[in-house]
This record gives structure tokens, sequence and C-alpha cells, in this order.
């Protein structure tokens, strides 16, 4: 079982070691020649926008964003919970 980073608990889920995930929509931005990411999870406490030219260095942006947003969100804890992203297109 995995709880929505934003939904009722989730906080409590996560302090527990329990796993997330986080909603992100992308798009191919073809001015910068990027992908760009964005969750609203998070707000509004924290904003979640990542970008990257390949959509291998998407996932790792993602994940180094939604660490500094847990980090932001519960404090610092020695062992972050496992937090996966759905990505869909926009």
């Amino acid at each position: 079982m995995e709880y929505r980073v934003g939904s009722e608990g989730w906080t409590e889920a996560a302090k527990a070691g329990l796993p997330l995930f986080c909603d992100v929509s992308a798009r191919w931005d073809p001015e910068a020649n990027v992908f760009v990411a964005e969750s609203e999870d998070f707000l509004p406490a924290f904003a979640c926008v990542a970008e990257s030219p390949t959509w291998e260095g998407l996932g790792k942006e993602l994940d180094a964003v939604f660490s500094d947003a847990l980090e932001s969100v519960l404090g610092y804890q020695e062992s972050l919970p496992r937090l996966t992203h759905r990505i869909r297109a926009a």
C-alpha cells in the first residue's frame, strides 16, 4: 500500500516509514530542449519542479526534488520514506 503525498494522513504514514507516491505532470519544452516535470502534491509547503534534457535525467532530478521536499515538510530524518513518482504526459 502506498500513500499519495498531499492526501489526508500522508505525513503520519511517511513518519511511520510507509511508501509514498506523487503524481507528476511532464511535458517537452521545445524552446529549452528539456523535459519539464511538475507536481502539486506538496503544495502549499513546497513547489516541485524538475527539468532535464533526457527522460532518465528527469527521473533523477525528480528524486532530488522530492527528497528536498520530504525534508522540508517532515524535517530531517535519518531515513526518508520511499517515494515513487507517477509521470503522465501533460
